[in-house]
C-alpha cells in the first residue's frame, strides 16, 4: 500500500514543483508543439472521413441531421425536389450537406478548417494529399479545369460505397467532398 501511495504521490509532487518554477514557465512559453494529423484534425471537432464530417453521416435521415447541424438553412442550390443542399448554424464555415430524398448523401467542404482524419484540408497542396493517402488515391483530370486541375479520389480499404474526393487546381486543394456513391461522384452537386 505504501509503495502504491508513493508511486502516485511522487509524480504529482514533481509536477507541482515544476509548475511553480519560474524557469519552467519561461521554457513553456517558448516551446512549440508538433502538430500531427490527428491533433490537427481534432482542432475543431469536425473531422472528415469517407462516411461523413463530424456527427453528420452519409445515410443519416434529415430529422437526425437537424439535431447535429443546428438551425437549418438552404445553402447553395438544388436542381429538383429530391436533391437539396442545406447548411446549419452549428456547421463550420464552408460546409454544406446534400440530402437526397431526405437522407444525407454527401458533405461538401469548401473552406479550410475541416480536416480529414489524415489531416488533409482545403488549401493543402495536392502533393500533401497524395502523401497522406499514399496507395489509396486515384488521380483523374478535372472535368472543367483538367488536365491541370485534378480529382484526387480516395477509396477506403474494403469499402466500395464511400469516397473522399479532393478537387485541385493542379497545385492546391480547392474543395473536397465525402459520402456515398454515386452522389459523391457527381460533379455539379445535384446532377
Amino acid at each position: 500500500m505504501t509503495t502504491l501511495r508513493t508511486a502516485l504521490c511522487l509524480p504529482l509532487a514533481l509536477l507541482l514543483a515544476t509548475a511553480c518554477s519560474d524557469a519552467a514557465r519561461d521554457d513553456a512559453a517558448t516551446d512549440t508543439v508538433a502538430m500531427t494529423p490527428d491533433s490537427l484534425a481534432a482542432d475543431t471537432g469536425w473531422v472528415a472521413s469517407p462516411r461523413g464530417v463530424g456527427g453528420v453521416r452519409a445515410g443519416m435521415l434529415r430529422t437526425d441531421l437537424l439535431s447535429v447541424i443546428g438551425q437549418p438553412s438552404r445553402a447553395g442550390y438544388y436542381t429538383h425536389a429530391e436533391c437539396v443542399y442545406v447548411g446549419g448554424t452549428a456547421l463550420p464555415p464552408g460546409v454544406q450537406v446534400m440530402l437526397i430524398d431526405s437522407a444525407v448523401a454527401r458533405i461538401d467542404v469548401a473552406e479550410p478548417g475541416v480536416r480529414t482524419r489524415e489531416g488533409a484540408q482545403v488549401g493543402d497542396s495536392a502533393a500533401t494529399v497524395l502523401q497522406r493517402y499514399r496507395g489509396r488515391v486515384a488521380v483523374t483530370p478535372h472535368n472543367y479545369t483538367g488536365p491541370t486541375g485534378q480529382y484526387l479520389t480516395v477509396t477506403p480499404p474494403g469499402d466500395s460505397l464511400h469516397r473522399i474526393i479532393f478537387e485541385t487546381d493542379g497545385a492546391v486543394v480547392t474543395n473536397y467532398r465525402v459520402g456515398r456513391r454515386p452522389e459523391v461522384e457527381w460533379v455539379e452537386g445535384c446532377s
